[in-house]
């Protein structure tokens, strides 16, 4: 497998909560925000970048 890095754009700046709640389900990703922008940075390991994506849209959808 290979490590993709990447970044996922929010809706919605996490709170707390929320943001205890994605912690527990990944432990290759940073919640912070850019220029207002609240996002997520990835460094996955999968067999591809299109996987790796999916599965981080996966679980960051379950918050």
């Amino acid at each position: 497998m290979k490590t993709y890095e990447f970044t996922l754009i929010l809706t919605a700046d996490p709170n707390q909560e929320e943001a205890d709640r994605l912690y527990s389900v990944f432990d290759d990703g940073t919640i912070t925000t850019v220029d207002g922008v609240p996002q997520i940075h990835f460094h996955r390991e999968a067999f591809s970048l299109e996987s790796a994506i999916g599965s981080a849209r996966y679980w960051s959808s379950e918050r």
